[in-house]
């Protein structure tokens, strides 16, 4: 897809940096040819520009999660994101199914905490974790 005149208009307003708006309009550039050559631009294009596209194909694992949490348009798969990613995209989108699989301790702890109403397991957790899931989970644990 092409990067319109409209869209780096919108970059603009929203304070894109200069060298990504000069780059930008040296020529007639596409999502492909962005994500090539800086990929941090294209995820900071999808989360502050609604005409762009959501494109995650050739974005690392914070970049697809960046986007997944800052567009609610976006559909959420967590094949691929790193475990710290996978477990931010389950906390900060409601809408994310719950799934622990695979996460370390910590992780695991931090989804327990962090996302409301999410089954609390302590099996498998260091006992830091498992402390610090119980303090601050008054709903499973009391106060």
């Amino acid at each position: 897809m092409r990067i319109t005149n409209n869209m780096i208009k919108q970059a603009v307003k929203k304070q894109a940096c200069l060298e990504a708006i000069e780059w930008l309009r040296e020529q007639p550039r596409t999502w492909t040819e962005l994500v090539g050559h800086r990929p941090g631009w294209a995820v900071w294009a999808m989360t502050h520009i609604p005409d762009c596209p959501i494109d995650l194909t050739g974005l690392d694992s914070g970049g697809r999660s960046w986007v997944m949490i800052d567009r609610p348009d976006c559909q959420i798969d967590l094949d691929g994101l790193c475990p710290y990613d996978r477990a931010r995209v389950m906390i900060e989108r409601p809408d994310c199914p719950v799934d622990l699989t695979g996460l370390d301790s910590g992780d695991r702890a931090r989804v327990m905490i962090e996302r409301p109403g999410c089954p609390v397991d302590l099996t498998g957790l260091y006992s830091g974790d498992r402390a610090e899931v119980r303090a601050n989970r008054p709903d499973v644990y009391g106060a």
